[in-house]
């Protein structure tokens, strides 16, 4: 005890400061996801109808290019675009042998230009116009078959297979009556409503082939020919000439003895 006091010289030791406890924190909770937006709904047209017809209602023409518009971003045209462009070929190769070698083509409702690319391959000068052809589109242009911008009579073939997104039918085929050469033709390919029914974009439908081929002609073309096709759809090819003018469309080869 005595050698204690010595040690510490008679003094009581100093106590040690402790240590403060360390208490393990709770692990702080990841935060919570962002909610996911909801996917924007489809806009919600109706459809008004006639014996013959059907059309999608707008409530203005702007909420109708912008409804077409949207689709390009829900295709991938990749496949699709040379599958086309080579049926296409095959078809319009047999119809217009003959016709006009290097005339100019204009195509409505383009798309990304699978159709230009089918009569580049043929020997003729397409150009195509679509209300949304994408980023650098090297055929198609932006333009409205509604209000088309070239001149009166310039136009050797126009070519289209989009009549069933007519906001307007009557108006677009004005339009092309009014581009057209007189010793012009119009390629229609018009799908057929017996195999299936209106999908997301269509803006007018058809009872039948007869009923919209009527109508057409009641614009100023006629019916010069017309055969069925299979791709992309099964439809109906119909090339119509200007003001009934059948006999400038012969063909140019020599007459056989």
């Amino acid at each position: 005890m005595g050698k204690l006091r010595e040690l510490f010289g008679g003094k009581k030791p100093k106590s040690q400061p402790q240590k403060p406890a360390v208490v393990a924190s709770a692990p702080k909770a990841a935060p919570a996801p962002a909610p996911k937006p909801a996917p924007a709904p489809k806009p919600a047209f109706d459809w008004s109808a006639s014996e013959s017809f059907q059309q999608r209602t707008y409530p203005t023409y702007e909420a109708y290019t912008e409804h077409q518009k949207s689709k390009l971003s829900k295709l991938d045209l990749t496949k699709y675009n040379v599958e086309f462009s080579a049926a296409l070929q095959e078809r319009i190769g047999k119809v217009l042998n003959g016709f006009k070698p290097g005339g100019n083509v204009l195509c409505l409702g383009a798309r990304t230009g699978a159709e230009c690319d089918a009569f580049i391959k043929l020997g003729y000068f397409p150009i195509g116009i679509d209300l949304n052809p994408g980023e650098g589109n090297r055929y198609v242009v932006v333009g409205d078959f509604h209000d088309l911008q070239y001149a009166d009579q310039s136009v050797d073939i126009v070519y289209t297979n989009a009549l069933d997104h007519a906001f307007d039918l009557e108006k677009i085929v004005k339009e092309v009556t009014r581009v057209l050469k007189d010793d012009g033709v119009f390629i229609a390919e018009i799908v057929d409503p017996s195999i299936r029914g209106p999908g997301d974009y269509e803006a007018i439908w058809w009872k039948t082939l007869g009923d919209v081929i009527e109508r057409i002609e009641k614009g100023g073309v006629t019916v010069w020919e017309n055969e069925d096709f299979e791709y992309p759809w099964k439809g109906r090819q119909v090339i119509f000439v200007k003001n009934g003018n059948r006999a400038m469309i012969a063909p140019t080869q020599a007459p056989t003895a």
